[in-house]
């Protein structure tokens, strides 16, 4: 009776570990090369380049952290509803975001016309004008006071960027070129 018990869990137990076993080996990873991009599955990335798609955390694509730049001047209340106010009437329309989509789909799969490649142009001219439109409505609503500050951090930012890009230069020029080993 022990033994038949035995036999019956060794059994499942190896029934168990052999469809496991091949449901592992059944699961792909989609990873496809082309034109010297790799597709897996976070997304599109671009061999030795910038990501065209994907996650891309909270620094966004240039690595620029969005909303931080009216971080640590002191705002009364009535400015911040005033830019909460100029988030919402800048924001893109649902038609807009259709339109770009649409356009997006259109380029990655090849099909992009030239009315479609001017239209991205118009675009983002657009888009340029808003957001130059946009920065002078914030520098408006800003006092003397903080906008000198908001000056003083960009002047800091500026030379703690130049003294990182030194570093890395001199980093990347210190290190040792490789010498070749001789053959024994």
């Amino acid at each position: 009776m022990q033994s038949k018990r035995f036999f019956s869990i060794l059994t499942l137990a190896i029934a168990a570990l052999a469809f496991t076993t091949v449901s592992f080996a059944q699961e792909t990873k989609t990873e496809t090369t082309t034109d010297k991009a790799v597709k897996t599955e976070r997304g599109d990335k671009r061999i030795g380049g910038e990501w065209k798609m994907g996650k891309r955390g909270k620094f966004g694509r240039h690595g620029k952290m969005r909303g931080e730049g009216l971080r640590g001047i002191n705002l009364t209340d009535a400015q911040k509803e005033q830019f909460k106010a100029l988030r919402q009437a800048n924001r893109p329309s649902q038609a807009f975001r259709d339109e770009m989509k649409a356009i997006r789909e259109a380029k990655r799969a090849g099909t992009i016309t030239e009315d479609q490649k001017l239209r991205v142009k118009a675009l983002r001219d657009e888009m340029r004008a808003k957001r130059k439109a946009n920065h002078e409505q914030i520098m408006n609503i800003l006092t003397v006071e903080q906008k000198a500050e908001l000056e003083t951090r960009r002047a800091e930012m500026k030379t703690r960027r130049e003294e990182m890009r030194k570093r890395f230069q001199d980093r990347r020029n210190s290190k040792p070129a490789e010498t070749a080993k001789p053959i024994s």
